[in-house]
């Protein structure tokens, strides 16, 4: 999901007295509660646009929600907020464990966890904005409509745009940020929206036509009248915005593709973007000592199955592997509900909803991505998968990311997770949620199909390419390759892709630095894991009760995991 494109602002201080009383009758700490309550508040903003998405009653959370408004945030916005961090965890530490309950003692340990990575990794202004200008259409398209504030507030954010545009070419001037791949990107993107919004067909016309068209708490009259509102303010404030951006991207500054290494500050950054990226606290060296140590054990399986009959076993089946017959999302979904049921722990049936992505956004979307459902939300809400034009089943392992087991259902799950405070929603660790994710993709092969062993064969060649990647990461961002440099590392490493393909994956990295950590390193964790439980535990082994241990534990850090992992292997 696309980050929240506005900055935290402090809306009220915390109080600072001791806390250190009895559990209640339940074994609950009440104050304890009230303490993450409070700061839950404080951390959202009051005209934040990500309320909408995030909260069901954000008026019970001191929301704005009629002023809405996309703001980029100042270097005194960011101080602000870590001063805003520094209280929580200030405040949070005054509770002794022995007064809380098991679950308050995790939440405790998951946010000083968070929150100390959060404010450890405030660096210079210039690295803790990122505008995401091509993100403001698809957030109005997802914008959800609940009461009549939520229209003045959708208003009130499409009136926000232009000045916002204005920020953020101010901060590219001024920062020089902006590389030429991204300017390329966003040149392109913005061409698009100002040709489209002329259009009837416009998703951003149609889309919303379709909502207030469904909406019980207006008259017709007012139905009639909204849509023309919002008609008339795309055809004027949101074209002329982006006329506008796209005038002022010809003479904006840019800087040359190169990695953050190549700007001053840059390496630092990137020394404190990994550990946060990954949900582990480990110098570049030590990630790379962690790589190399995998990539062994991960070569050595390839190359015991390349030397035996398995290979051609495994050709053989592919050969002959269609795509999955499914007739359309739902029963696809449903599907991998069903054959998960075996290796995951069971939940109720998600009642879920699948939308196709308008074809004016194809180009930029993925295949299919996932909504996360309002943390203040009942747990029968319905949740919102996208898919990306016509359904196509050969995307199975992408369902398996983006809804069962992957995001959606280890969403649910949490939901679930009984005495966990809703702040544990909304601080969430990336690395676990997309490695998650990333791990039960590669899972989801053996609901395809084939023979003993390949499941594990396809996944340490994915594995392969993942270890590789994330030393090109590394190499750019740290080390500051240049694209020749990467394609000689390629070569080093025997990687027999085309010129075009490196130019694409040099331009992904340079535009995400680090951003395939959360993923890969992510995924890579988890099996790790799982396999020195299956060594040290031997028969005793049980693959359900290893993923339960992980998903009770909640979108947490690595390091954070490693503990529980630790009083797992024990109690087995």
């Amino acid at each position: 999901m696309k980050k929240t494109l506005t900055i935290l602002v402090i809306l009220i201080n915390l109080f600072g007295c001791q806390f250190v009383s009895s559990p209640s009758n339940d074994g609950t700490n009440k104050d304890f509660e009230s303490a993450l309550d409070t700061a839950l508040v404080s951390m959202i903003g009051s005209t934040d646009p990500s309320s909408n998405y995030l909260l069901e009653h954000p008026e019970e959370y001191d929301v704005d929600v009629e002023h809405y408004a996309f703001r980029l945030g100042s270097e005194e916005d960011f101080e602000m907020s870590k001063d805003l961090i520094k209280d929580i965890q200030k405040n949070i530490r005054k509770f002794k464990d022995r007064t809380l309950s098991d679950q308050q003692i995790i939440d405790k340990r998951v946010l000083l966890y968070e929150l100390e990575r959060m404010a450890s990794g405030y660096q210079p202004f210039q690295f803790q904005v990122d505008p995401e200008l091509d993100a403001i259409p698809q957030y109005l398209e997802g914008f959800t409509f609940r009461t009549e504030s939520d229209i003045r507030g959708y208003f009130s954010l499409i009136d926000s745009i232009p000045t916002y545009f204005d920020e953020s070419i101010a901060f590219y001037n001024k920062t020089e940020m902006m590389t030429q791949f991204e300017h390329e990107k966003l040149t392109d993107f913005v061409a698009v929206m100002k040709e489209q919004s002329l259009s009837d067909d416009f998703f951003l016309i149609k889309g919303f036509d379709s909502k207030i068209s469904s909406l019980e708490f207006l008259k017709e009259s007012e139905k009639t009248a909204t849509i023309q509102e919002n008609r008339e303010a795309i055809r004027d404030v949101f074209y002329n915005a982006f006329v506008k951006l796209e005038n002022d991207l010809k003479t904006v500054k840019t800087r040359p593709n190169r990695g953050l290494a190549h700007l001053e500050n840059g390496k630092t950054y990137y020394e404190t973007l990994i550990p946060s990226l990954s949900g582990r606290n480990l110098t570049i060296p030590e990630f790379q000592m962690w790589i190399s140590n995998r990539r062994i054990e991960v070569y050595q399986r390839l190359k015991a199955v390349e030397t035996s009959n398995k290979l051609q076993e495994y050709q053989d089946f592919e050969s002959k592997q269609t795509a999955p017959d499914y007739k359309d999302a739902y029963a696809l979904i449903d599907d991998l509900y069903k054959k998960s049921l075996r290796d995951f722990p069971e939940i109720p049936e998600i009642p879920y909803k699948v939308y196709n992505i308008d074809a004016s956004l194809a180009a930029i979307s993925n295949p299919a991505f996932y909504y996360v459902p309002p943390i203040d939300s009942n747990p029968d809400h319905t949740q919102r998968i996208y898919i990306n034009s016509t359904f196509d089943p050969a995307n199975f392992t992408t369902f398996a990311h983006e809804a069962i087991p992957g995001h959606m259902y280890q969403t649910q799950y949490m939901r679930g997770i009984k005495g966990m405070h809703p702040i544990r929603l909304y601080i969430r660790n990336n690395a676990m949620t997309e490695g998650w994710a990333q791990y039960v993709e590669l899972l989801s092969v053996r609901y395809l199909g084939g023979p003993k062993g390949y499941e594990d064969y396809i996944r340490d060649l994915y594995e392969s390419m993942y270890l590789i990647l994330l030393e090109v990461d590394i190499g750019i961002h740290y080390n500051d390759w240049s694209r020749e440099e990467m394609g000689s590392f390629f070569d080093s490493v025997y990687v027999n892709n085309t010129e075009d393909e490196r130019d694409e994956i040099y331009r992904q990295i340079i535009l995400e630095p680090g951003n395939i950590w959360s993923y890969y390193y992510g995924a890579m964790s988890i099996q790790s894991m799982k396999e020195r439980a299956q060594k040290e535990l031997g028969d005793a082994f049980d693959e359900k009760t290893f993923h339960q241990m992980i998903l009770d534990l909640g979108s947490a850090s690595f390091d954070t995991m490693d503990i529980l992992f630790d009083e797992y292997l024990q109690a087995q």
